[in-house]
């Protein structure tokens, strides 16, 4: 083993400086003690992938204990899975490793929410860059990773009001600011402007199936009532959903079913009462075209009478 107290600064240096070179040519994170005192040198970039899907109207959030021989964080202690962000990854890449190897699923990012620096942290100054995901794939819930659910009530309650208990002190603010983030794309006109659109329609489809779907420009006034929503992927790398709904041709001709693909490629408005409109590409029989689409999540006042009569005209 080398003695380092033999090497001159400039000699150490020079060892420390082959270590992170070989480290990032190999795409792995150096040993102690080298890694240990760069992150107590330098700020690490990591990212914090806060899972979301809305059920019954209300925000669930994906969270995991960390684990029984954890010293920097004992008593097993939730947490939202996270990871390094490593300097070949783009943001999306860096969320989707952690996804991986954390829960074992694909996932979107809607946002990056926020960042934030800590000071706290037991073994370095990292930078978390918190980023609200979603995902199509079933999670596994067990007693050590699952969903909880976040009420309005309880974003303005004490933060210490939100169970599970316990958990990484920050991680609890992360939560808090998701929700609000969340809830707050409901109120503004232009809320959907910042989020990746295809991913917030997805993390909302518990919302969307059994709600309506309506084409405004080249097939004007379409209705249909929305059966299930799909991801399809090219052999590249664009997706699009594909929403399988039942419509009518008129008031009396019988439903038939069917689907249409949108490629939610722009920005989306998120109107009153939580439906959402956009100007995109749908495929619609069989033609990808552009189109105005508006969703109307189920329970949506307006889908009584929706496929035919004086109410659906009124759109």
């Amino acid at each position: 083993m080398l003695d380092l107290t033999t090497l001159t600064y400039e000699e150490k240096l020079a060892v420390t400086a082959e270590v992170l070179e070989g480290a990032a040519k190999h795409g792995i994170i150096p040993e102690d003690p080298v890694w240990s005192a760069y992150q107590k040198a330098v700020a690490q970039a990591y990212v914090e992938v806060l899972l979301v899907k809305k059920a019954e109207g209300v925000w669930n959030f994906f969270l995991k204990k960390r684990g029984s021989n954890d010293t920097h964080f004992p008593g097993e202690p939730w947490h939202i899975p996270g990871g390094i962000w490593r300097t070949p990854w783009t943001l999306e890449q860096a969320c989707q490793e952690v996804a991986r190897r954390e829960v074992g699923v694909d996932i979107d990012v809607i946002v990056e929410l926020k960042t934030r620096k800590w000071f706290d942290h037991p073994y370095g100054f990292p930078i978390s860059h918190i980023c609200i995901c979603c995902t199509n794939q079933p999670l596994h819930e067990t007693s050590r990773q699952r969903f909880f659910p976040y009420h309005d009530r309880e974003q303005t309650a004490p933060l210490t009001h939100w169970p599970p208990n316990p958990i990484v002190p920050p991680h609890r603010q992360f939560v808090h600011d998701a929700a609000e983030y969340l809830s707050s794309l409901q109120k503004h006109p232009r809320g959907g402007a910042e989020v990746m659109p295809l991913s917030y329609v997805l993390a909302r489809r518990e919302d969307f199936v059994g709600g309506g779907i309506q084409l405004h420009r080249n097939v004007p006034n379409f209705r249909g009532l929305i059966e299930n929503i799909d991801v399809r992927k090219d052999s590249g790398s664009i997706r699009w959903l594909t929403f399988y709904y039942r419509s009518a041709a008129n008031d009396t001709a019988p439903y038939s079913y069917s689907s249409c693909g949108i490629n939610f490629n722009e920005c989306i408005d998120v109107l009153p009462e939580g439906r959402i409109r956009c100007r995109t590409y749908a495929d619609f029989q069989q033609s990808w075209r552009e189109e105005l689409i508006t969703l109307f999540p189920k329970g949506d006042s307006i889908l009584d009478g929706f496929l035919g009569g004086e109410r659906a005209a009124a759109l």
